[in-house]
């Protein structure tokens, strides 16, 4: 028994899709405290780009 395009429930790409998103967020937000942090950035400098970067 397979399943067809109509078996699946929406919740499952939706899912798959929230998931992504999370992910790919993470990660660029770890990139980017990494690489302030390397410039010299305090924790509150820091944490103030990734607020700004996160706004826009």
């Amino acid at each position: 028994m397979s399943l067809t395009r109509t078996d699946v429930p929406i919740a499952v790409p939706i899912g798959a899709g929230v998931v992504t998103v999370l992910v790919g967020f993470s990660s660029s937000f770890a990139v980017v405290l990494s690489g302030l942090r390397a410039v010299g950035a305090t924790p509150g400098q820091a944490a103030s780009g990734l607020l700004a970067l996160t706004v826009l």
